[in-house]
């Protein structure tokens, strides 16, 4: 059985379909915005597999900050979601994976908790 690549109409250029283009066109990176101190502490909390909830309670701030805060971190980014940002983070620099629990650096060493700075 064979799977459809794409489903949905297709744009002639190979682009994404119309009837999401509108959608991709808002995840555009905004190129000097800058990542805070606090953006980076959320990330290295959300790659770390935390919760928005978990972050919220760890932190003594709202869930709806913490979500909020996280959108505007996606879109500085250019990320599409969570795992995106974290991907787009590693590759800038802005995340090394000793900042992500269980992931071993050159080293050998690995990182137990997330809120180093």
């Amino acid at each position: 059985m064979t799977v459809p690549a794409a489903i949905g109409p297709s744009s002639p250029d190979g682009g994404p379909a119309p009837h999401r283009a509108a959608h991709y066109s808002k995840r555009t990176t905004q190129p000097r915005a800058r990542i805070t101190r606090r953006e980076l502490q959320l990330l290295r909390l959300a790659a770390n597999g935390n919760t928005n909830d978990m972050i919220a309670r760890y932190l003594g701030i709202s869930t709806h900050t913490v979500n909020g805060a996280l959108r505007r971190l996606y879109l500085k980014l250019g990320a599409a979601d969570r795992a995106n940002a974290v991907a787009i983070a590693l590759v800038r620099g802005l995340l090394v994976p000793a900042d992500i629990a269980g992931v071993r650096d050159p080293g050998g060493t690995t990182s137990v908790h997330a809120d180093s700075a």
